[in-house]
Order: C-alpha cells, then structure tokens, then sequence
C-alpha cells in the first residue's frame, strides 16, 4: 500500500506542476498581450501627434511665405 500511495502523490505533484506551468504561461502570455496593445496605443498617439505637427509645419510655412512676398 505505501508504495502505491507514494506514486500517486508523484503523479498529484507531477498534475500540480504542470498546472503551475500552464498558469505562469498564461500570466506570461497576458502581459505580452497588454504591452502589445500598450504599445500600439503609444505608435497611434506618436503617429496622431506626428501628423499635427507636419500640419502645424504647413500652416507656418505658408505664413511665413505670405509675409515675405507682401
């Protein structure tokens, strides 16, 4: 009996690892998925921002063409 009990707390070990395995993954794996998101939230911020500034460049070209030409 002792010997069939020690192989069945090896194999409740082994099923408690391979759970704790699973999980770490899935902790991994939701960390990796928010910073994608964080990250692609910053590229389309930088990007927004990006454009208002060539825009903001256009606006003060043409102002400073109009001044030079009068």
């Amino acid at each position: 009996m002792g010997l069939r009990k020690r192989v069945m707390q090896g194999k409740t070990i082994a099923l408690e690892e391979k759970a704790q395995v699973a999980f770490d993954y899935l902790i991994l794996l939701t960390f990796v998925l928010g910073l994608v998101i964080a990250v692609s939230i910053l590229v389309t911020y930088l990007q927004t921002v990006a454009n208002e500034a060539v825009k903001e460049a256009g606006n003060i070209r043409i102002s400073i063409l109009n001044s030079m030409m009068h």
